[in-house]
């Protein structure tokens, strides 16, 4: 699969490795990925759901992200992007 995002102009190469599926009682989706193309091949972890939920799991320390998380969304929803 590709990816290209607003903040680069490459479009990146990734492999599907699994998919959680979202449910009412976990209410969050998760994807792994790998990257392609790149020596190391990298693999992630893509989490989407819902921002308390997500909140919730970050480790003590995760102010920092929960804010730039917040800017994010609020600057996606201005230009249109966000939903």
């Amino acid at each position: 699969m590709s990816l290209s995002t607003p903040f680069s102009d490459s479009i990146e190469q990734l492999e599907l490795l699994n998919v959680l599926e979202l449910n009412s009682t976990r209410k969050r989706m998760r994807v792994v990925i790998r990257k392609l193309g790149d020596d190391a091949k990298p693999i992630f972890l893509l989490t989407k759901g819902a921002d308390n939920i997500i909140f919730e799991r970050l480790i003590r320390g995760g102010d920092e992200m929960k804010r730039a998380t917040r800017i994010t969304w609020r600057s996606l929803r201005a230009t249109g992007r966000g939903r």
